[in-house]
């Protein structure tokens, strides 16, 4: 064969395959940014119910704070803690 078609050849072959291997990273890419903002709302969730439940700690730690202070239904206050754990 001659010299310059088989270079013509390969120069064919090398610009198809970095088409090929640039569609690829694109796609790839695409699939990447979609699981980013996927994880992105996600963890925004996370975040507000992470609020809202140590919202609910804190109102309970005040009410048995309270509680405890004025010494009624120390009793109660634990028999409800306890059986709430062993549930």
């Amino acid at each position: 064969m001659n010299d310059i078609l088989m270079t013509n050849i390969f120069f064919a072959i090398t610009a198809v395959a970095s088409i090929v291997v640039a569609v690829a990273l694109v796609v790839l890419l695409v699939y990447i940014i979609k699981l980013v903002k996927r994880l992105h709302y996600l963890v925004d969730i996370v975040g507000n119910q992470l609020e809202k439940v140590s919202d609910d700690v804190d109102s309970a730690r005040s009410a048995i704070k309270t509680e405890m202070k004025t010494g009624k239904n120390l009793k109660r206050i634990t028999k409800k803690i306890l059986g709430e754990v062993t549930k």
